[in-house]
């Protein structure tokens, strides 16, 4: 008798494509849970000043409290146009600091290439004499003194 392999059967083909997904759930829900226990253990046994991050416990009465209240939504709104000012105050502080830098680095990359093309194995070896000294022929030309 002899066996030969089937193709897999949808239900197995869908839960083999189901299990990555699942996998990748539970890490990032034991991720969030191991965070949260950190914050609230961190807190609890104070390494954590209250001023400076309260206790989960406190942080949620204080959601559920401002949503009962109908001010939650206000007070988000306020953080996003903070949030949003930021980005965009972040935003172009960096292109406009970031356009001369790169003007200047390229023309530094240049000097750079000008300076170090021809003196760039004498530079890296002393025994040629001095840096200053200019080429000709393959051997250094030393300065008179008059």
């Amino acid at each position: 008798m002899t066996l030969t392999a089937s193709a897999p059967r949808p239900v197995e083909q869908r839960l083999t494509n189901l299990l990555p997904f699942l996998a990748n759930v539970a890490y990032t829900i034991s991720l969030a849970l191991v965070l949260l226990l950190a914050w609230g253990l961190s807190s609890r046994f104070g390494c954590l000043r209250q001023q400076i991050l309260p206790a989960p416990e406190v942080v949620w009465a204080t959601i559920v409290e401002l949503w009962r209240d109908g001010s939650l939504i206000e007070h988000t709104l306020v953080s996003l146009r903070v949030a949003a000012g930021f980005s965009i105050g972040a935003l172009s502080g960096l292109l406009a600091g970031a356009a001369p830098a790169r003007r200047q680095i390229i023309r530094l990359a240049g000097l750079h290439r000008r300076c170090t093309g021809q003196h760039a194995g004498l530079a890296a070896s002393p025994r040629f004499g001095r840096i200053d000294a200019p080429q000709t022929a393959g051997r250094t030309q030393t300065h008179r003194s008059t």
